[in-house]
């Protein structure tokens, strides 16, 4: 049921959600991912459900028609409890199928992408780049994103795998994140492969944490691209 990286600006498949009449929000604030819940991903009169730890973060941007407060596992388990007792399997399927076939679509153009992005033999594309990780990619491998305007390539081109495993860092709201956050996914899963992709700003800002990295043995792999532009910064 995973379509890839949740923001409608880089995912078409996220244009369904403008169709829904009930959005369940679990434990994730309605930040710039999701146009603050404004209509440019929801309609006025969607009703939100929502899923969440703390009572701060409820009703913030969209108010919620209801709200389920605890464990977001254990909330999740009896929503889907309730929905498995009233489905309507029809519903549901045509949903899904047509949330597949747009993303279908949207795969099928990295097809076009493959072919730009090989055209000019003087540069290498972000898309290159990970076309040729894709291959050394397995079903533990820890993606780590920093902020910045390269990452969106690999931010959008890898999807989350397993668990702890894909953590964004534009979320932070700052540049450089990526680096400490693979140290510490290294640390976590030591037998599972950790990328951690960053632009020349971002590593600009963490550079220094490779140290540490190497003073505990770490076998991170940072690949960064570097367009010597800090275009994120302008």
């Amino acid at each position: 049921l995973c379509f890839g990286y949740a923001d409608p600006r880089f995912n078409r498949t996220m244009d369904v959600l403008k169709e829904a009449d009930v959005v369940l929000q679990v434990g994730v604030p309605l930040d710039f991912h999701l146009f603050f819940g404004s209509p440019k991903l929801f309609a006025n009169d969607v009703k939100f459900v929502q899923l969440e730890r703390d009572a701060a973060g409820v009703g913030i941007m969209r108010a919620a028609s209801a709200v389920l407060l605890g464990p977001l596992d254990a909330s999740l388990r009896h929503v889907v409890d309730i929905d498995t007792r009233n489905r309507d399997k029809k519903a549901r399927a045509a949903w899904l199928d047509k949330a597949r076939e747009i993303h279908r679509v949207h795969q099928k153009e990295w097809e076009t992408h493959d072919a730009e992005a090989a055209s000019d033999p003087t540069t290498i594309h972000p898309f290159q780049i990970c076309r040729s990780l894709d291959r050394h990619l397995t079903d533990r491998t820890a993606i780590m994103i920093d902020a910045g305007d390269f990452v969106h390539w690999p931010r959008i081109y890898f999807g989350a795998r397993a668990p702890g495993h894909f953590m964004d860092g534009s979320a932070l709201g700052t540049l450089g994140p990526a680096l400490p956050m693979g140290i510490a996914t290294q640390m976590a899963y030591p037998d599972d492969p950790v990328w951690v992709f960053q632009g020349d700003g971002g590593f600009t800002y963490s550079a220094w944490d490779l140290c540490t990295a190497v003073e505990h043995n770490l076998p991170i792999k940072v690949i960064v691209g570097h367009d010597a532009a800090w275009g994120i910064e302008l």
